[in-house]
């Protein structure tokens, strides 16, 4: 997410070049489906069995902020469709980018989860209700 970040940077101080900014947001895309693709075998690593639940949970949560970044865009440039406004819209991404990356190293691992033993879980649940209509059999 560093490439995407620094990619915003350079767009938002680059002026009116057309061609840099397409040359350096196409490479920001780039950068992005690197991300995506971490991101999705990161899901089924951690979560064999709620790998699909996992993907839907962190899809409608961008899913949603989708909904609230074109607010955000059309306030900020709503009648003033300068280069000072849309540059404050590259440069608050930024931000989210590096603060996105840090969390993700920090915090995510490719271990499986302990929360992920369904099965066992089950097993072990279906043991001990048997268990208990043996004693209650017995009487």
């Amino acid at each position: 997410m560093f490439g995407p970040a620094v990619n915003l940077l350079v767009v938002s101080f680059s002026g009116c070049q057309p061609i840099t900014v397409i040359v350096v947001l196409c490479l920001g895309f780039f950068f992005n489906g690197s991300i995506t693709i971490g991101l999705f075998a990161n899901r089924v690593d951690i979560s064999n069995n709620f790998s699909g639940t996992l993907s839907g949970i962190a899809n409608g949560s961008a899913n949603a902020i989708g909904f609230v970044v074109p607010l955000v865009v059309g306030a900020l440039t709503q009648n003033q469709q300068t280069m000072g406004q849309w540059q404050k819209v590259f440069l608050m991404c930024v931000p989210v980018y590096f603060l996105s990356e840090l969390f993700f190293l920090m915090f995510l691992s490719d271990t499986i989860q302990p929360w992920d033993n369904y099965n066992e879980h089950t097993e072990m649940k279906d043991q001990e209700e048997a268990e208990e209509e043996g004693k209650l059999n017995v009487c």
